[in-house]
């Protein structure tokens, strides 16, 4: 018996669909379409038998991780590149951020459009900000950056929005919301794995869909597959009430290694789609107790590291050694005094200086004299996975500081295409474990060890 969705949008037979034509563009792009895919695509692409327009402008969907949303949502996307009746259609694919939308296009959309639907197919473009894929019918399958601007001056018949969690403001729908105003035909797909207290714009979404999900005459459908909050993450035989995609595309054998892989509360975010408490730490405390020296200061430095809030409202130094000890060197409100104390900290002392340069801060990398190591976003998703991964094993030694002590109780992760960063929007001043990231990671592949004799102070 296939799961059965905890919350959903009724099928009104009374209306015609244009779902068989999803879950035939599923089968032509080389998906078995699951009883879930199923649902969503009969009910969502239900028309208004007078209008012949979709009675649904919004579709959102909250499933397990790797349940098949990328299936469901490219098939949707093909009918209205291929099958809409007018033409053509303009299609935007967005994600966590312009670079994984970009990734999920040319790595796992194209070869696949390019392998089924070749004839259909008239272009692609992979160029830095034109990646889209153009079919014979004149319409395009694009990405689009994050920002609020970015849609705008432009007309979108259908908008992905993928993994809404990772999102802590609207910015995505207020980039998208323009471009579709005037498009009476127009639908707003949202697909996305339970969040976290800080996915404030998903969290409206699934509370207005369970409470409307019924009302006949509402203009979102609301689809939710997960476990209940009473339920027990490590019941097997629960699993099958509540994961569509077990026995299709999962195993319970795959399941039960991400239960041991995975932190408790990830496991319920990801694989049980259930809200993540942030009560329920991504360092316990005890763990984080474990690796604190108050009597061990650096005293040869390797790295200084910065980050800064996203809002650059305050900013932190972190040194490490390439031993695996870390010191909170400085930690202020905003950012006026973080580059000329990196200036006079590399004049003292020497070492390398590391930055996210996609960060707050990373306009620094050009400014700071001396060596400087340059993090971008596949070495922060090592840095921030290495972090933990050094707290969990003990192979890091940290010198008491209450901010990185504020920092990491209210740590909240952001994925990144398959990996994770530090969420630097978490409600916390999360930039004293961001630096702590960037310090460890770079110290760590560091050649030389650096002498400091005197203090940072």
């Amino acid at each position: 018996m296939p799961a059965l969705p905890r919350f959903a949008t009724p099928r009104r037979v009374e209306r015609p669909t244009f779902g068989g034509r999803i879950l035939k563009a599923m089968r032509m792009l080389g998906y078995d379409p699951m009883p879930w895919q199923r649902l969503v695509a009969e009910v969502g692409g239900e028309l208004d038998p007078e209008t012949g327009i979709p009675v649904y402008r919004q579709v959102v969907v909250t499933v397990p991780r790797q349940s098949g949303k990328t299936a469901l949502s490219l098939g949707w996307c093909v009918d209205r590149a291929v099958s809409w009746p007018t033409q053509p259609q303009r299609i935007v694919y967005t994600a966590q951020t312009g670079l994984d939308a970009r990734l999920k296009l040319i790595q796992d959309q194209v070869p696949v459009l390019e392998r089924r639907l070749g004839p259909l197919v008239d272009r692609v473009t992979l160029s830095a900000g034109q990646e889209s894929v153009l079919f014979v019918t004149g319409s395009r399958v694009s990405v689009q950056a994050t920002s609020e601007g970015a849609g705008h001056g432009r007309t979108t018949h259908l908008a992905v929005r993928d993994e809404l969690w990772a999102d802590d403001d609207d910015r995505r729908a207020q980039a998208l919301a323009p471009s579709m105003l005037t498009v009476a035909d127009a639908q707003d797909l949202v697909l996305s794995t339970a969040g976290t207290q800080a996915s404030v714009p998903l969290r409206r979404l699934v509370e207005n869909g369970r409470t409307h999900c019924e009302d006949p005459g509402a203009s979102t459908a609301y689809f939710e597959w997960s476990m209940p909050e009473d339920g027990d993450p490590g019941d097997e035989a629960g699993w099958w009430g509540f994961m569509p995609a077990l026995g299709h595309t999962q195993t319970v054998a795959t399941v039960r290694h991400e239960r041991v892989a995975l932190l408790d509360g990830e496991f319920r975010r990801a694989m049980c789609n259930q809200w993540w408490d942030a009560g329920d730490a991504v360092i316990p405390p005890g763990m984080w107790l474990n690796v604190q020296a108050p009597g061990s200061r650096i005293g040869d430095v390797a790295v200084f590291a910065v980050d800064a809030t996203r809002d650059l409202g305050a900013a932190s130094v972190v040194a490490a050694d390439a031993t695996g000890r870390l010191e909170v060197i400085d930690a202020r409100d905003g950012t006026w005094w973080v580059e000329a104390r990196i200036a006079e900290l590399m004049v003292r002392h020497g070492g390398v200086f590391a930055v996210d340069v996609g960060g707050p801060l990373g306009y620094l990398a050009d400014r700071v004299e001396g060596e400087v190591r340059r993090l971008g976003t596949r070495d922060m998703t090592h840095a921030s996975q290495g972090f933990l991964d050094s707290v969990f094993d003990g192979k890091v030694r940290v010198y008491p500081s209450p901010k990185l002590d504020a920092a990491v109780a209210a740590a909240s992760r952001r994925q990144v295409g398959d990996g994770w960063i530090w969420n630097r929007a978490a409600g916390e001043d999360a930039s004293p474990l961001l630096a702590a990231a960037v310090a460890l990671h770079a110290a760590r592949g560091a050649e030389d060890d650096y002498d400091v004799a005197d203090s940072f102070y």
